[in-house]
């Protein structure tokens, strides 16, 4: 996951800010500007979509 510092109206200290996920294979996935706990849940969400992979 790459998170910018800085972003416009976002950041480190701010309740919003933007990343992107990055996996093994060279996928990206950009999530825009967003709240903090709503990029929490897109973490969380790619883990146990990953978890379930493993598991079959």
């Amino acid at each position: 996951m790459v998170n910018r510092p800085d972003p416009p109206g976002g950041g480190i200290d701010r309740e919003k800010t933007e990343v992107i996920f990055l996996d093994r294979d060279g996928g990206r996935e950009q999530i825009p500007l967003t709240t903090k706990s709503e990029i929490a849940v897109a973490l969380l969400n790619r883990v146990a979509a990953l978890l379930d992979r493993k598991e079959r």
